[in-house]
């Protein structure tokens, strides 16, 4: 999308307009010696996630994951890719395995909890893309480079209740085509 299409319908219009106005974000909370990141996806309702019989859910999110240990010169500026030095460790998968599909009845949209793996620099930070693809008319998942948002964590800017990282487009993250972890609501642990 991101251009003006004179005729798109207006439920497109309007699912984009929601999708700039309700962006993805994260927040970041320590447990010992792991992270939890809890991602919130305003613009989605939970709905969007339930299979009509014999068919597929209208939403498919998938993420990837990595695990940076910047580079000295960075270690306390925010987002740093593409440093000398610094280095972006995959973890999509131990990532991806640990998400939990949380549930409110008074929340509005989709939150999603995952742990990253325990601790392997110092100091650390993460990165977590998220891809939201939609079923198009023909029954395939479909994501424009608009649907792909990268939150970059760096844990010395905050963790805890307070913490608030949105997605940036300073960061040139390692993304690879086929290196999604695609989340299946259906076999998803609720609110554990």
């Amino acid at each position: 999308m991101g251009s003006a299409n004179r005729d798109a319908s207006l439920d497109v219009y309007t699912d984009e307009l929601t999708s700039i106005n309700q962006a993805v974000h994260a927040t970041l909370a320590q447990q010992d010696n792991l992270y939890m990141v809890g991602i919130i996806l305003p613009s989605l309702a939970k709905e969007a996630f339930q299979t009509p019989l014999g068919g597929r859910p209208a939403v498919r999110i998938a993420f990837q994951a990595w695990q940076i240990r910047p580079e000295p010169r960075y270690r306390l500026a925010g987002p740093g890719p593409e440093q000398p030095g610094e280095l972006w460790a995959p973890i999509s998968d131990n990532f991806g395995a640990s998400l939990r599909l949380l549930t409110s009845q008074s929340a509005t949209g989709i939150a999603i909890r995952g742990l990253m793996p325990p601790r392997r620099f110092a100091p650390e930070h993460f990165a977590v893309a998220v891809r939201i693809e939609r079923l198009d008319d023909a029954g395939e998942y479909q994501a424009n480079d608009h649907d792909i948002q990268v939150v970059y964590l760096n844990p010395s800017l905050g963790t805890g209740p307070g913490s608030h990282y949105q997605p940036t487009d300073s960061v040139n993250a390692p993304i690879e085509q086929n290196g999604w972890y695609i989340l299946d609501p259906r076999t998803m642990v609720m609110n554990p």
